[in-house]
């Protein structure tokens, strides 16, 4: 088998945020047979491209908390083994802000061929450094004096130099010393190619000075800059994947503009500073609005992120101009659509490298501008907290929103599954989500399609307080008592949003933002005048018995309104019928012999498990005696209550046992858990009952740790052969369907639906969401059948 010709050779960092690492990636892989790369601890999504060029087995991805540039050749040399794996030719070696020119890009495979034969080890570059847009490159200062040893001859003798250290020597010891030595006659030559870099065009360039910030040289010669010169580098030069900025001659930032980059020094974990979050998809006409409503706060410690999730409107274009206009505005463009959850997860992660805050700004909402005043005064004293906004809708202001609750109110609402602290006007400690990080592995779990927002804030709210605060009568209020919550619920005039959250039916994409209201003293005596309170649903207390205590996602309080009020119908009607499940018996082992063995029990204590549908609680307290680290969960709020009432009936809990924790679930087909959570999923009883099981099965299967196992209990078919007399005349005396009529039958009149399963349907319904059936075991006399899956 024939040596691949090159190998290439690339070390990134952050490189997206940069704007560079598409443009690299795609110019790499037309020279390279494989690459070899490491992502030195990015926060902004630069990991997740690389894995589209680069195979896993060569890839190495240093933790962001790890991260230090002073190891940096400690990680080539590891890149170095994974090398020798491959046994190229040549390496060719760039980084992540670095393209070759075109007639490199067209030859270099016929050039390093031809090489092979040829005694040079190694092949110099020349340097053409691009300054602020790509038609001047730099010239004074030895900036245009650069060659640089870009493309090595493999052998095992290549190693670097590993001490710790900041900008040793970036090529291998052979090469240095033949440098150090004047032996590079013959050894080293010079090859007819440019490397273009881009680490000072645009963006970049604002990078480079804060990376330069207290060393390297110092950031005088990339902000101020004022003898400079440039030469002109034509377009001709640049290869076709390389992006274009034309600008005239540079010129040097000015003041207030080095004031601010000054003011981000190394835009680590900035204090008292937020990192304002703006994930965006063809928002090119509503982004100028979001973005100038941060300029107008009255706090100026923010720096913004503008995560562009693949738009295919003129957003770029928009933002270029936009990134001139301050240094604190920061874009970062991803080619393919990943979706709204994906895009905050990388907004956090960014927020928790970078700066003390994190917030939210939509691209087609905007912050009033005392918003970021108000928070930073109340993230003094508390880790979490959020406020009232109005809506825009259709044009006009409508409902006010995130009224005042106490923070045991919010607490115990996120802990009932239902939802507040709405992330239009939102604040958090960075540190809160790099707690939530460590113990999830991640902050929103990518495997949702929505209601990150919901997971996220139920997370949050089990590591902090979440303190509403606002200005009522022109006073800031912070975490109010339930009297002061009362008074300011009834007077909604007197409150003062921080933040517009638009609501358009065709998209906020479709408004231009000449067309929404002004932004002047005139708003808000027009809210205050016009607006009435959302309405809210008020919680109602549960009496628990003595030593019975909601744990992890259980809320003391859980809503009496748990229909919304256009969704009426099967949903009520289910709601309402299946309460009755809280009466079912307590001890089902004792109610079924079979069911112990069945379920196997006592096989994971210890373990993780979740059942879906607790009903009263029956399997979860067989878990739980037995060592499980239980979470049950139902639609039905009062089940949860007598569930978690029933757990005092244990006098004398086995020292095993640990209370479960108990969470509402407010949409059936959505699990509020992050994915790859659970060691076992349990539904007994609950899944036939569903008309379309299929995503539930599915979700089952997402929150399932890889090889974690899924118990599910169905109907089958001999149970409606049991009925079936009784199921026809149902049908012909009520007109009910015969799934109705079924689940009349066997769950008592009212029940809305039931469907049996043969084994092969319950094989096919777990198969289909990519569990594999170890066993189905048919028990209750032939009635119940409960199928034991794996997830591959």
């Amino acid at each position: 088998m024939s040596r691949p010709l090159i190998c290439g050779f690339l070390k990134v960092k952050d490189e997206i945020l940069r704007g560079n690492l598409h443009m690299c990636l795609a110019n790499l892989s037309k020279v390279a047979d494989t690459i070899v790369a490491c992502d030195d601890g990015s926060t902004d999504g630069t990991y997740e491209e690389l894995q589209k060029y680069v195979p896993m087995s060569q890839l190495i991805r240093v933790p962001p908390d790890k991260s230090d540039f002073r190891d940096e050749l400690k990680h080539k040399q590891t890149m170095l083994g994974l090398v020798c794996n491959i046994k190229p030719m040549w390496v060719y070696w760039v980084d992540g802000d670095e393209v070759l020119d075109a007639a490199g890009t067209a030859s270099l495979r016929d050039f390093a061929a031809d090489a092979i034969k040829r005694p040079e080890s190694a092949w110099r570059f020349h340097y053409t450094q691009l300054w602020r847009n790509t038609c001047w490159a730099r010239t004074d200062d030895g900036f245009d004096d650069g060659w640089y040893l870009k493309l090595w001859r493999w052998d095992l003798r290549l190693k670097f130099d590993v001490r710790r250290g900041t900008h040793r020597a970036q090529v291998p010891q052979r090469f240095v010393s033949m440098v150090e030595t004047h032996r590079e006659e013959g050894s080293i030559g010079k090859a007819p190619f440019e490397i273009i870099h881009y680490g000072n065009v645009g963006k970049s360039l604002v990078f480079k000075a804060i990376q330069y910030y207290g060393g390297l040289g110092g950031v005088d010669r990339h902000i101020r800059f004022a003898d400079a010169t440039f030469r002109r580098v034509p377009d001709s030069a640049l290869p076709p994947e390389a992006f274009r900025i034309i600008g005239s001659k540079p010129r040097p930032f000015g003041g207030d503009e080095i004031d601010i980059i000054l003011g981000m020094k190394n835009l680590k974990k900035l204090s008292e500073t937020f990192a304002v979050i703006v994930p965006a998809y063809n928002r090119a006409d509503t982004l100028p609005r979001a973005l100038q409503s941060l300029l107008d706060q009255t706090y100026q410690k923010w720096v913004a992120f503008v995560l562009d999730d693949g738009s295919t409107d003129h957003t770029p274009t928009v933002m270029r101009e936009w990134q001139e206009r301050d240094p604190r505005i920061f874009y970062a463009r991803y080619p393919q659509n990943r979706g709204g959850v994906a895009m905050n997860e990388v907004g956090m992660a960014i927020a928790v490298e970078r700066c003390e805050y994190w917030t939210r700004l939509g691209s087609d909402d905007y912050f009033f501008p005392k918003k970021l005043e108000r928070d930073a005064e109340v993230l003094k004293s508390h880790e979490a907290c959020f406020g009232p906004y109005v809506v825009l809708r259709n044009g006009k202001l409508a409902e006010v929103c995130s009224p005042p609750d106490t923070s045991d109110q919010t607490q115990s609402k996120l802990a009932a599954g239902g939802f507040t602290a709405s992330w239009a006007n939102i604040a958090v400690r960075s540190d809160v989500l790099a707690r939530i990080h460590r113990q999830h592995g991640n902050f929103c779990d990518s495997g949702l399609k929505n209601m990150e927002d919901l997971l996220v804030n139920q997370r949050i709210a089990r590591e902090a307080k979440i303190a509403w605060r606002g200005v009522f009568d022109g006073k800031l209020v912070v975490d109010p008592q339930i009297e002061a919550c009362q008074q300011m619920r009834k007077q909604v005039a007197r409150l003062e949003p921080d933040s517009i959250w638009r609501c358009d039916p065709h998209g906020a994409s479709g408004v231009h933002s000449n067309s929404t209201i002004a932004h002047d003293s005139s708003l808000s005596r027009e809210l205050y005048e016009a607006e009435k309170l959302a309405p809210v649903v008020n919680p109602v207390a549960i009496s628990l018995p003595m030593g019975v205590e909601f744990s992890g996602e259980v809320a003391e309080t859980l809503t009496n309104d748990v229909v919304a009020p256009n969704d009426i119908g099967y949903r009520e009607r289910s709601l309402r019928h299946w309460q009755k499940a809280g009466s079912y018996p307590f001890d089902k082992e004792g109610y079924y012999p079979e069911h112990a063995g069945v379920q196997e029990f006592g096989m994971y204590g210890g373990k993780t498990v979740l059942e879906y549908g607790c009903g009263g609680g029956s399997d979860a307290r067989s878990y739980a005696v037995r060592g499980a680290l239980v979470t049950a969960c139902d639609i039905v709020p009062e089940n949860l209550v007598v569930s978690a009432s029933r757990f005092g009936e244990i006098v004398q809990p086995d020292e095993k046992f640990v209370m479960p924790s108990f969470v509402h679930l407010t949409v059936s087909n959505l699990l509020p858990f992050a994915s790859e959570s659970f060691d076992v999923v349990t539904s007994h009883g609950v899944v036939h009952h569903i008309a379309e099981p299929d995503p539930v099965v599915a979700e089952f299967a997402r929150v399932l740790k890889p090889s974690g196992v899924c118990y599910l209990m169905l109907y089958t078919e001999g149970l409606w052969g049991k009925f079936a007399g009784q199921i026809k005349s149902l049908v012909a005396k009520h007109g009910i369907t015969e799934h109705e009529a079924f689940a009349w039958c066997t769950d008592g009149a009212g029940a809305p639906y039931a469907a049996p399963y043969t084994e092969v349907e319950g094989r096919e319904l777990l198969m289909s969401a990519g569990l594999r059936v170890d066993k189905a075991t048919t028990w209750n006399h032939g009635l119940f059948r409960t199928f034991k899956a794996r997830k591959e």
